[in-house]
């Protein structure tokens, strides 16, 4: 079972990651 706290990281990484590819303006396949 995943904890809370690395719960709400790995959301808060998806977030900035999908932030970071709109800036970029492509999604590299290794981070698929």
């Amino acid at each position: 079972m995943v904890s809370a706290p690395a719960s709400r990281a790995l959301t808060t990484a998806r977030a900035e990651a999908r932030s970071l590819r709109e800036d970029v303006g492509f999604w590299p396949s290794s981070l698929r």
